[in-house]
């Protein structure tokens, strides 16, 4: 989405992270439905995305010595 400047689309890609946190889920399930509450490393993208996508921080140089901030900020949270 970054490379292609669609940045703008991820929060509205987010609705099934939605539906789990209004069912209650504390934990990421594996699927929207049947679902149940497992604790899975990919769960945990929104919290990169939020940053790398919609904010736009990257590292334009190795160990981050240089940051680059290109956001997407046409669609804002619900």
């Amino acid at each position: 989405m970054n490379k292609a400047g669609e940045g703008d689309r991820y929060l509205g890609l987010l609705d099934p992270w939605r539906r789990m946190l209004a069912r209650g889920l504390t934990t990421w399930a594996e699927r929207d439905e049947p679902s149940r509450s497992d604790c899975h490393a990919w769960g945990s993208s929104p919290n990169f995305e939020l940053f790398h996508t919609v904010l736009g921080i990257d590292s334009a140089a190795p160990g981050f010595r240089r940051v680059s901030v290109r956001p997407f900020l046409a669609h804002s949270p619900r």
